[in-house]
């Protein structure tokens, strides 16, 4: 799968209930662990006997909407408080490469929230469509969850939400409206479709079959083991044999670890493609070692990526922050010519590039080195924005430079040269007593390429 993301063609995940169950929300089995069930004990105040003579044993949400209403199974389901919850391994790592800006659809049967709430963690402000009255908020450009069942936290109207077993045997024709004229010539992903019932199963089977073969390819994830899966007779089996996956495109390793790999594969190449890009400008200055980079690069997570690749992206208001957006070749070499030339240890980057880094021998530096990308803004702009992020606890917390008398900012992608003789200004209060003095030392990419020769001078 990370082979087609990479490969920039379009991914549809059709989110099941197994997407959000390490999250902590129960799927809709047919036991005391379900979903309907753990409803039933609140609605029936923890009366078992009285459950079972309103609805019986062995029941699903459907069972229990059809006794208890609709209306009733929203202020159930609303009290569980599922927007507080941490999303799970799998919400996060697709809400990442949705914000890095692969083409990764999301459509689920699902009420709860947590794909939305990732989204929003990613600075990615995703189109929520509910109903026939929200889809013509859909544009081409939209990141989108497709609730195709309803959703309860933002419609106060239940009716529109699909849980009888009758509404779910035909879909709403908005539904099929949408996935015939937008998702032709998908590949499409079925995550996590053990836990749902098998009349949720059949309701995207239906659709499926309406699509009329428009799917290039199919895959599957789930924690169902394969050999019992693809034997005969088993429903989900069955449900992916319609659907059009094979055997050999399920995975068993469930959600947040296929994700999980596959979010650390593709943000891993796209540091690889800019890291091949910088050793090509770094070999023009005799600095031709780069494996030692790649090689942190090909342990670092998503999360590590997305984390450095945030930070260096600081001057800019731009959510969410995307490699594509940051001049990461530029840094790269930079980082290779500096250690090409004794200026920072190598061992300073390991084991995750995360800053600051330090020069000197054994990486024993009275002022670390951290990095920015200047956004094409003139180096006397990058300098005030960087002095005023320097006064704040957060980003003195978040870049680990906190407890430093002094570090350097160096400054890539930026014009003109940085001319500030006084670095050390001592900020006075009326009364002549001392608040303190300004702890950066500020190098800019332009000055670096003047004095590349005596490089080292710039950093003493």
């Amino acid at each position: 799968m990370a082979a087609e993301i990479l490969q920039r063609r379009k991914i549809l995940l059709w989110v099941g209930a197994g997407n959000s169950c390490s999250a902590g929300i129960p799927a809709d089995t047919d036991n005391e662990n379900g979903l309907a069930y753990r409803l039933a004990l609140i609605h029936y105040n923890n009366d078992v006997a009285q459950i079972v003579a309103s609805v019986g044993q062995g029941f699903r949400l459907a069972d229990l909407a059809a006794v208890v209403g609709k209306p009733r199974i929203r202020e159930l389901i609303l009290q569980q408080a599922w927007i507080d919850l941490a999303v799970s391994e799998s919400h996060r790592a697709i809400a990442a490469l949705v914000a890095e800006g692969f083409h990764v659809e999301v459509v689920t049967v699902n009420y709860d929230p947590l794909l939305e709430k990732a989204l929003s963690e990613e600075g990615v402000g995703p189109v929520i469509i509910f109903s026939a009255a929200t889809y013509h908020k859909l544009t081409e450009d939209a990141a989108f969850v497709v609730k195709i069942h309803g959703c309860p936290f933002r419609d106060n109207d239940a009716t529109h939400l699909l849980m009888l077993q009758g509404e779910l045997a035909a879909p709403p024709a908005w539904v099929t409206t949408f996935l015939t004229g937008r998702l032709p010539e998908r590949v499409f992903v079925y995550v996590g479709f053990s836990g749902n019932a098998e009349y949720v199963r059949q309701s995207i089977r239906t659709i499926s079959i309406q699509l009329d073969g428009n799917v290039n390819q199919a895959f599957a994830v789930d924690i169902v083991p394969a050999n019992e899966v693809f034997t005969n007779g088993n429903a989900l089996g069955t449900f992916y044999s319609d659907s059009g996956v094979p055997a050999a495109q399920y995975s068993s390793a469930g959600a947040d670890s296929l994700f999980r790999e596959v979010a650390n594969i593709v943000f891993r190449e796209l540091m690889l493609s800019q890291l091949n890009s910088a050793a090509t400008l770094a070999a023009t200055h005799g600095c031709n070692d780069h494996a030692w980079l790649s090689e942190i690069i090909t342990v670092m997570s998503y999360v590590h990526v997305r984390s450095f690749v945030r930070k260096l992206h600081s001057l800019s208001d731009d959510k969410p922050s995307r490699i594509n957006k940051v001049v990461l070749k530029r840094i790269f070499k930079w980082m290779l010519i500096l250690t090409c030339r004794g200026l920072i240890e190598k061992a300073s980057f390991r084991p995750f590039l995360a800053f600051p880094y330090y020069p000197g021998p054994l990486g024993i530096a009275a002022a670390p080195i951290v990095f920015f990308d200047g956004l094409g803004q003139e180096v006397t702009v990058c300098c005030e924005d960087i002095r005023n992020l320097g006064k704040q606890e957060k980003f003195r917390s978040e870049w680990q430079i906190g407890a430093e008398p002094k570090w350097y900012a160096v400054i890539v992608n930026c014009v003109g040269n940085a001319q500030m003789p006084e670095l050390e200004i001592i900020q006075m209060e009326k009364d002549s007593t001392a608040r303190g003095y300004d702890p950066i030392l500020f190098v800019d990419e332009n000055t670096m390429v003047s004095e590349i020769t005596n490089i080292e001078a710039l950093f003493q």
